[in-house]
């Protein structure tokens, strides 16, 4: 690891299949195999992906973002599809709420409130303010 916490990502060097390996391994470590925001705890898996959990990124690779416990969380499968449709936001407070109820399943369903995080015991490896407000600039929520 780097100083900053990060896995020594440089812009234009292609990332190895093992740091996504090792990235993935030390952020399920960190959060306990437990779902940020259900809270639901899993079993250690033997491979990766884990079949339950997803390591989810606010700035995905693919805009630059990088591999670090700041852009990163760990949430169930279910959860993970809803933070990349836009569907699941994160707020500054770290809680959990549904932006876009019209596109829950079934349509129409009343959002629940909002839910906080359960995240690592060190607030340096929680996500960063500014990569929230990243993903939700994605979808154009504040």
């Amino acid at each position: 690891m780097t100083d900053n916490g990060g896995f020594d990502e440089r812009f234009g060097r292609p990332i190895a299949a093992d740091e996504h390996v090792v990235f993935a391994t030390s952020l399920l470590g960190l959060y306990g195999h437990r779902c940020a925001v259900t809270g639901r705890a899993f079993a250690p898996a033997d491979i990766l992906p884990h079949p339950d959990l997803d390591v989810m990124l606010f700035q995905p690779l693919s805009h630059r973002g990088l591999l670090v416990p700041g852009n990163a969380l760990v949430v169930e499968i279910g959860a993970a599809d809803l933070l990349r449709r836009g569907v699941l936001m994160i707020n500054d407070d770290y809680e959990a709420y549904i932006a876009r109820p019209e596109l829950l399943d079934p349509p129409g369903n009343v959002p629940p409130p909002p839910r906080k995080l359960r995240l690592p015991a060190d607030p340096a490896l929680w996500p960063d303010r500014s990569a929230l407000a990243y993903h939700r600039s994605l979808f154009q929520v504040q």
